[in-house]
């Protein structure tokens, strides 16, 4: 597994050079104030090519699972971080604080 990290703008960022699974990821930066709020964004910020699991509150920590067989081509670590971005920039364009 490898790790990542999302910051206060939903921006995920995924470590390494090769493309993995599953990231554990590090939620610190994005504040949810409650396991029911985190699991409400969770479902409505993942998508086709990727989605989140075993969520730890106490530690502000959930995986990140990424579906690379989507895709028609692989994508790079780069390329995934590029479109976790734009992902980000989507969301905060339509709320721009957590809509729960």
């Amino acid at each position: 597994m490898g790790t990542a990290t999302m910051d206060a703008n939903w921006v995920i960022h995924l470590d390494g050079s090769t493309v993995l699974k599953e990231y554990s990821t590090d939620l610190s930066a994005v504040g949810f104030k409650s396991e029911e709020q985190a699991q409400k964004f969770f479902n409505w910020f993942r998508d086709n090519l990727f989605s989140f699991k075993d969520f730890n509150f106490a530690t502000k920590k959930v995986t990140v699972v990424l579906y690379p067989e989507h895709l028609r081509n692989a994508w790079t670590v780069a390329q995934w971080n590029e479109y976790l971005q734009n992902k980000a920039n989507q969301r905060k364009a339509q709320f721009p604080a957590i809509p729960f």
